[in-house]
C-alpha cells in the first residue's frame, strides 16, 4: 500500500481574538453556548485555502494550507470547549508541496481530505500535479493516525483553481469518498485526434488502499467542478464548459448520472444560462428532496442563486436570482441549506468604488421565503469589514509601496451548526498598493500592487441582527 506519510506538529494554535467594538460584553461563553467571537488560526505563517466543517455535536474542524511551507493543516476544537482560547485548538500538518485542501466529514464525524499537490521536482513531468486522499478515524491530531495516497495526476493543472473556492471533493450519504478532477488528455489512434476527459474517482471501502479506488472517465472537459450526491448516492456536478461560440466563452452546466456511473455514456450534461467570460466559480448543494441548488459567480460580475425543482435536464426548468442586485458582491460564493432547505450564502462583499463609503469584506446572505421564485429576496450583512483587520493584525508594508491594508472575505467556506447558525472561514489578503518596480500581479490585483501576507479568519456564533447592525455578526479566523 502506497502511503504518503506526514510530518506534523501536535501543538496549540497561536490564536488572536478580534475586538468587536460593537459587542456589548467581552465575556464570551463557550461556542457550544452559541458565543460570538473571532480568532487567528495561525499567525506564525501565511495560510490560505480555508475549508470548514461542523459535526452534529458541534465539533469544529478546519483545514488550510501554509505558505511557503506548502503543508496542509488539520485543526480541531471540541464542541464543549471555548474555541476563543488557543489551548482548546489542536492542529497537525500533513503532506508536502500542498497547494489546496478540501475537508469533509463522514456521518460518524471522521475527517477526510483531498489535497492538491504541485511538485515540479518529482522527476516525472507527467504527474507534477496530483490529487491525494487523506483519512483518519481516531485521534486525528496525531499525525501517525493519518494515511495519504495518490489518486491521480497530470502535468497541466488549471492554476486558477488555487485562487477560488473548490468543491470537487465530496462524500456520499454513507461517507464514501468521491472526487472529480482533470482535465486529462489522450490520443485516439483511429481518428488521430487528442481528446480530453475528466476523472471520476470513487471508493467504497478500505480507501487507503489504492486498488480500492475506481478511476473512471467522463468524456467531457469542464472547469471548477462542484460535486454533490443525492440521497441514493447518485452524483451531480455543476461546472463551467467551453460554450463553443467562437468568442472563448464558457457556460454553466449541470451534469448528472443515475446509475452505472463508471460508464461515460451514463452522464448527461445540461447547459444553463448564457455564455460569458471572466472569473467563474460555482457550488452545488441538493435539498432534502434531492433538488439542485447552486450559488455562482460568473458572466456579469454578480453572485446568483440558481435552482431547479423538476425536469432539471431541460435548461428551461432552471431559475435564478441575484444574491445582491446592488452589486455588493465580489464573487466566489459558498452555499449551504438549513434544516428547512433555505439558502444561506457566504461571499466576498465588494461595493462599487462609486458607492459613498464603499466597503469590502466578508458578506453573508440569506433567504427565508419564496427563495426559488422570481420574488425571492435575499437579506445581506457585511459580516467582516476589511478595515477591522488592520487593527486585529497590524503589519508593515514594503518600503517601495505607498500603503497597504488587509482585504477580507476571499474564498469563503460556510458551515451551519445544528441550530442553523453560520460559521464562515475565509481567506484574507494583505495587499500593498502604489508599489515601485512591481510587475502586474494578476488575480484581480491592480498594477503596482503586491500581496505580502495571507491569513484565514473564522467567523462564528451570534444570530444575525438587523440590516444596519452587521457588526454584531459572527467573528472570523485568520491564517
Amino acid at each position: 500500500m502506497s502511503k504518503y506519510w506526514l510530518r506534523s506538529t501536535t501543538a496549540w494554535v497561536l490564536l488572536g481574538l478580534i475586538s468587536l467594538a460593537t459587542v456589548a460584553s467581552n465575556n464570551r461563553p463557550s461556542h457550544a453556548a452559541m458565543s460570538s467571537g473571532a480568532l487567528f488560526l495561525n499567525q506564525e505563517r501565511n495560510t490560505a485555502s480555508a475549508s470548514l466543517q461542523i459535526d452534529p455535536a458541534g465539533g469544529l474542524y478546519a483545514a488550510y494550507v501554509s505558505d511557503p511551507q506548502e503543508e496542509a493543516y488539520y485543526s480541531y476544537c471540541a464542541p464543549s470547549s471555548d474555541c476563543d482560547l488557543p489551548t482548546n485548538w489542536s492542529q497537525t500538518s500533513i503532506g508536502q508541496h500542498v497547494r489546496e485542501v478540501q475537508l469533509e466529514l463522514t456521518p460518524a464525524g471522521h475527517p477526510r481530505m483531498l489535497l492538491l499537490i504541485n511538485d515540479p521536482d518529482d522527476g516525472d513531468p507527467q504527474i507534477n500535479d496530483s490529487w491525494w486522499y487523506a483519512a483518519c478515524d481516531r485521534n486525528c491530531i496525531n499525525s501517525a493516525n493519518w494515511g495519504l495516497i495518490m489518486l491521480g495526476g497530470h502535468a497541466d493543472i488549471d492554476t486558477e483553481s488555487f485562487y477560488s473556492s473548490n468543491h470537487y471533493f465530496a462524500l456520499d450519504q454513507q461517507g464514501h469518498p468521491r472526487a472529480v478532477f482533470g482535465p486529462n488528455y489522450d490520443f485516439d489512434p483511429d481518428t488521430f485526434e487528442v481528446y480530453g476527459y475528466m476523472s471520476y474517482a470513487a471508493c467504497d471501502s478500505d480507501c487507503l488502499t489504492p486498488t480500492s479506488w475506481s478511476l473512471n472517465r467522463i468524456n467531457a472537459v469542464f472547469h471548477q467542478p462542484a460535486l454533490a450526491f443525492s440521497s441514493a448516492g447518485q452524483p451531480r456536478i455543476a461546472a463551467f464548459a467551453d460554450a463553443n461560440d467562437g468568442a472563448g466563452s464558457d457556460i454553466l452546466e449541470y451534469i448528472s448520472c443515475d446509475s452505472d456511473c463508471s460508464w461515460s455514456g451514463q452522464w448527461t450534461d445540461t447547459p444553463i444560462g448564457q455564455p460569458g467570460v471572466g472569473p467563474e466559480s460555482v457550488v452545488l448543494r441538493l435539498d432534502s428532496r434531492d433538488r439542485p441548488r447552486m450559488a455562482t459567480f460568473f458572466n456579469d460580475g454578480h453572485s446568483h442563486y440558481i435552482w431547479c425543482n423538476s425536469g432539471c435536464l431541460s435548461a428551461s426548468q432552471w431559475g435564478d436570482t441575484p444574491i445582491d442586485p446592488a452589486d455588493r458582491d465580489g464573487g466566489d460564493p459558498d452555499l449551504r441549506l438549513d434544516g428547512q432547505d433555505r439558502p444561506r450564502i457566504a461571499f466576498h462583499w465588494q461595493d462599487a468604488s462609486s458607492v459613498s463609503g464603499a466597503q469590502a469584506g466578508l458578506g453573508y446572505a440569506w433567504c427565508d421565503t419564496n427563495c426559488e421564485t422570481s420574488s425571492a429576496l435575499f437579506q445581506r450583512r457585511l459580516a467582516d469589514d476589511s478595515s477591522r483587520l488592520d487593527t486585529d493584525w497590524p503589519l508593515p508594508y514594503p518600503d517601495n509601496c505607498m500603503q497597504a491594508n488587509w482585504l477580507a472575505g476571499y474564498r469563503p467556506a460556510l458551515a451551519l451548526d445544528a441550530a442553523g447558525q453560520p460559521w464562515i472561514a475565509a481567506d484574507a489578503d494583505f495587499v500593498a498598493f502604489g508599489c515601485v518596480g512591481v510587475p502586474e500581479p494578476g488575480h484581480g490585483l491592480p498594477i503596482g500592487s503586491e500581496k505580502t501576507h495571507e491569513a484565514v479568519r473564522l467567523a462564528f456564533g451570534a444570530p444575525i441582527g438587523p440590516q444596519g447592525q452587521y457588526h454584531s455578526f459572527l467573528p472570523v479566523i485568520q491564517r
